[in-house]
């Protein structure tokens, strides 16, 4: 079937790949509008009526597709990836990645990463990783791990088939699974250097040095919340620290 809705054009870049130029309007599209560049015509949804384009110096290349009304910007790089009704803004997504329903913000997704309705921003890195109806944010990385169920990772790390799920993560470190509790009057996560409860974010020996006073300082209900729940919290705690040590031996062994 003929493609009406964009031409590759005779100007390349330094790689070798054509510049797009718009046959019809769709979207913010108008006939005419050039676009970035792709190694194929199957690199972009041929729909005119999908209103997928790849925008400014983007380019797409190496057996990807971008379809469902996708926008690949910002002098992004697509290469052997899917992407479909996301954005990708000012990112690389490399090495047979999936994107589905989520924006990429300034941030690398790579090795087989699958990212479905979330938002990774703000310089994130994924490393064969799935993301699910997450948010990734702040220079945090994810290696071979899951995160998902409404997640916020931030400013963190996270290493080695680990599974966050329904979990808030800031400034910390993940070398096994966080360990999540719901169901108090605040939910709890015990990562491996933090524990969160509410939003408070403290070290697993700063909980166990605060006082009565400190405690009360924190909300109105919590010293007695925290008299009646510390001492299954804190042995949780001292369990995860422990896991945590024996798999950073395992590690340096390995």
């Amino acid at each position: 079937m003929k493609n009406t809705k964009f031409k590759l054009t005779k100007k390349t870049n330094e790689y070798g790949e054509f510049r797009i130029c718009a046959l019809c309007n769709f979207g913010d599209v108008q006939k005419g509008d050039l676009g970035g560049f792709v190694d194929s015509e199957l690199c972009l949804s041929t729909n005119p009526h999908d209103t997928s384009w790849i925008y400014d110096n983007s380019r797409v290349c190496n057996n990807s597709n971008v379809c469902n009304n996708s926008r690949v910007c910002d002098n992004s790089r697509v290469s052997a990836s899917i992407v479909r009704n996301s954005r990708v803004d000012n990112s690389v997504v490399e090495g047979n990645c999936i994107l589905k329903g989520s924006r990429v913000e300034n941030s690398r997704i790579l090795n087989s990463s699958s990212v479905d309705n979330s938002l990774i921003e703000d310089n994130c890195i994924l490393k064969g990783s799935r993301v699910e109806n997450s948010h990734i944010l702040n220079s945090s990385s994810v290696d071979n791990s899951v995160v998902s169920n409404n997640s916020v990772v931030s400013n963190s790390r996270i290493l080695n088939d680990i599974r966050v799920d329904n979990s808030f993560m800031y400034d910390s470190i993940a070398t096994i699974s966080t360990l999540s509790i719901s169901g108090q009057t605040w939910i709890i996560t015990i990562t491996d250097d933090k524990m969160k409860i509410g939003c408070e974010n403290h070290t697993h020996e700063e909980w166990r040095n605060f006082t009565d006073e400190e405690i009360s300082s924190m909300h109105k209900d919590a010293l007695t919340w925290w008299s009646e729940w510390k001492g299954f919290i804190l042995p949780l705690s001292e369990m995860h620290i422990k896991k945590v040590e024996a798999a950073k031996k395992d590690m340096e062994a390995a």
